[in-house]
């Protein structure tokens, strides 16, 4: 990942570096929202998650590459729930004057669970309780769940046995549960979404 300061300038070609380590990210994040369906949308998100990224990038609003990706996975996310509720939207309208055979695709109607936590408060908890882990646990964490790497994958990058990464990961995922409990609202939506 190139320089925060060349990004903020808006280098031609710090920005092509920083979009081939940011389209993954972006990406996974759309997808992961998306019915199975309609994937091929989750590149036109990630283009645009991007481009939206730059913007907080060239105003200064980004301090580091991690936090840069962590931003591009968010409003990935974002965008792909803004898609979904489009979709919705759709299918009412459709729903009132024609038949939904063959629409299956469409996803159910109402608010999921997880839409009534406000995304961006959501992600500061979370990168805070990030930043409070040991630098393994943070890093491990960060490919696994934002990188998408496997847990063999994970070991060979950074030279450890790979139940160690099992056991890291778990005593990180530990420490979130720890913290959520501390906020039970938050906790139950969020468990809620995972099931």
């Amino acid at each position: 990942m190139p320089s925060m300061d060349w990004l903020e300038t808006g280098d031609p070609q710090a920005w092509e570096l920083a979009c081939e380590s940011l389209w993954p990210v972006a990406w996974t994040a759309a997808a992961r929202r998306l019915p199975s369906s309609h994937r091929d949308q989750a590149e036109d998100i990630a283009v645009t998650a991007i481009n939206k990224t730059a913007l907080l990038v060239m105003d200064g609003k980004v301090k580091d590459s991690d936090h840069l990706r962590r931003l591009t996975s968010q409003i990935a996310d974002k965008l792909a729930v803004d898609h979904i509720r489009w979709m919705t939207a759709q299918q009412r309208d459709i729903s009132a004057t024609e038949p939904l055979e063959g629409k299956e695709h469409l996803p159910a109607q109402g608010p999921g669970p997880f839409e009534n936590v406000d995304a961006g408060d959501l992600a500061l908890f979370l990168v805070e309780v990030a930043e409070n882990l040991p630098e393994q646990q943070r890093l491990l964490l960060k490919g696994f769940y934002l990188d998408g790497l496997t847990q063999a994958e994970l070991a060979e990058k950074y030279g450890v046995p790979i139940g160690t990464v099992g056991v890291t990961l778990r005593r990180a995922l530990e420490t979130f549960r720890k913290e959520l409990r501390k906020h039970p609202k938050l906790m139950q939506e969020l468990w809620d979404r995972l099931r």
